[in-house]
């Protein structure tokens, strides 16, 4: 009769049971500063004249279930993307925003009396921040593996 053991495999399971919980807290922590970064830079460059419009900016954390963490950043004010996308003649949607342009295309239609330039201050900051999300999550996906 032959009987094989393995040792350390409770080892390697406390291991990876400790670089899971170590890369949630990474992304996490990765997740927070690239929300609090989109806070800033769209209040920095947010259209400024009465000041409205920037104060009417929230960040909120939303937990959900398993986990999850939702960021919602956004403007109160309801000409807020109007500003951002611009209207009438004056309309513009460049290829890094073509994923909105079911939200953007309503902004281009009809014939408003002020047509209004597009203000790029908040969703170029978040299309930012995805991409330095992603590069992290694969950098420290690469760091675990090793």
């Amino acid at each position: 009769m032959i009987k094989l053991t393995f040792k350390g495999l409770k080892v390697l399971q406390n291991k990876i049971d400790r670089s899971k919980i170590r890369l949630e807290s990474v992304l996490y922590n990765t997740i927070e500063n690239e929300a609090s970064y989109i806070q800033l830079m769209s209040a920095l460059n947010a259209p400024y004249r009465t000041g409205e419009l920037r104060g009417s900016q929230y960040k909120r954390l939303e937990e959900r279930s398993n986990n999850r963490r939702v960021y919602k950043i956004g403007f109160k004010k309801t000409y807020a993307v109007y500003q951002e996308f611009g209207t009438g003649k004056k309309f513009r949607l460049n290829k890094e925003y073509s994923e909105f342009a079911d939200l953007a295309l309503p902004f281009k239609r009809g014939t408003p009396i002020i047509s209004v330039s597009p203000q790029r201050y908040f969703l170029h900051y978040y299309v930012l921040s995805r991409r330095r999300i992603n590069r992290e999550t694969k950098k420290n996906v690469k760091r675990l593996f090793k």
